[in-house]
């Protein structure tokens, strides 16, 4: 039987820490309190016993965290950002004080939660180019979009996803509370990637054994799924693909599904995979003419002339450039050079 001079030093002490009072309680709630910290450290994550442990390690008063907890849809904020196929998206971005605990889950609890392989969106380690490499070289490409990826994970499904790594009923209630917005995951909230990701690792796992039985490579980042192989082609393939999409609760956007041979530029989550990674020559030009005005007009002009706003633009250019960085370093480094002598206001 398991018991609590069976946990380290280390163990014991982490958990009179964060448990004030423990070793005043009954023995059995003691094994039972010891049992729960050390299978949850054991398996990578912290512990959390409830309400006054999560403020605790927060920084914030136990009453804010249950006041967030009970009413999450009054810390949130609407706004509209423009879709690069047209329309806009509702981002939901959350209050400082909600914010600064789903950072803190993101950046020790959900972002540790293990993904399938074929997931390369928001994981530590991966990237647009590792979701992109697989196809390289390649004869055909089949692109498949999920629709509203974000609230398509319910509020059940998150819930399942903090039970699955062992929190108990009442702290996964609490994170469920604290990381979904009207039953489902928001669009804006530090956690919402990783939980999703959670979500989709079934119908990772599926889409993968699918193409595996069938000779084609998958690989997914976000809610941009990629498969490639000249058997994707087949009918029955694209049908048997979405319906494993379907049964995992998740909806294919029918009309962007596309394929692409190899006479077309060959793009996976913005990178062309035909002979080899590369960004596309369009944006490459883009960002070159960006840099260039940037240092001949300087950056309020620039907005101006542009019809841009100033708000994370910066952000924006050097997102760019690192990401260029990944697969045409020498290039990405002419342009952080000639961004040194370039004067930001913002």
């Amino acid at each position: 039987m398991f018991t609590v001079r069976d946990l380290t030093a280390e163990q014991v002490a982490y958990i009179d820490r964060v448990r004030a009072g423990l070793h005043r309680a009954p023995l059995d709630v003691r094994n039972a309190a010891a049992y729960y910290a050390t299978t949850l450290m054991e398996r990578g994550f912290p512990v959390i016993f409830g309400v006054g442990h999560l403020a605790h390690v927060t920084g914030l008063r136990p009453n804010v965290v249950g006041t967030l907890a009970a009413s999450p849809s009054k810390y949130y904020s609407d706004f509209r950002i423009a879709k690069r196929s047209g329309g806009s998206r509702v981002i939901s971005a959350p209050t400082p004080a909600l914010k600064r605990i789903q950072e803190w889950l993101h950046e020790n609890v959900t972002s540790v939660v293990e993904v399938h392989p074929s997931c390369h969106g928001f994981v530590r380690g991966r990237s647009i180019v590792s979701n992109a490499l697989p196809h390289v070289g390649t004869s055909l490409v089949f692109k498949l979009d999920i629709k509203d990826f974000f609230p398509s994970v319910s509020r059940d499904r998150v819930f399942r996803t903090f039970r699955r790594v062992g929190y108990s009923i009442t702290v996964a209630n609490l994170l469920t509370d604290l990381t979904t917005l009207g039953g489902y995951l928001p669009q804006g909230a530090p956690t919402s990637p990783d939980l999703a990701n959670a979500a989709a690792a079934e119908m990772d796992f599926r889409l993968t054994r699918l193409a595996d039985a069938r000779g084609v490579v998958y690989t997914r980042y976000a809610d941009d799924l990629t498969f490639s192989g000249e058997n994707v082609g087949a009918r029955r393939t694209k049908r048997a693909l979405e319906r494993i999409v379907r049964d995992c609760g998740f909806r294919p956007h029918e009309k962007k599904a596309r394929y692409i041979g190899r006479g077309g530029r060959q793009q996976v989550t913005g990178i062309v995979v035909n002979d080899k990674v590369n960004w596309p020559r369009d944006r490459r030009r883009w960002l070159r003419q960006e840099v260039y005005f940037l240092r001949r007009f300087g950056v309020e002009a620039h907005l101006k002339a542009r019809g841009y706003s100033g708000r994370q633009y910066k952000e924006f250019m050097y997102g760019h450039i690192y990401a260029l960085n990944s697969v045409r370093p020498d290039e990405a480094q002419d342009h952080l050079v000639a961004l040194e002598s370039v004067e930001w206001p913002y």
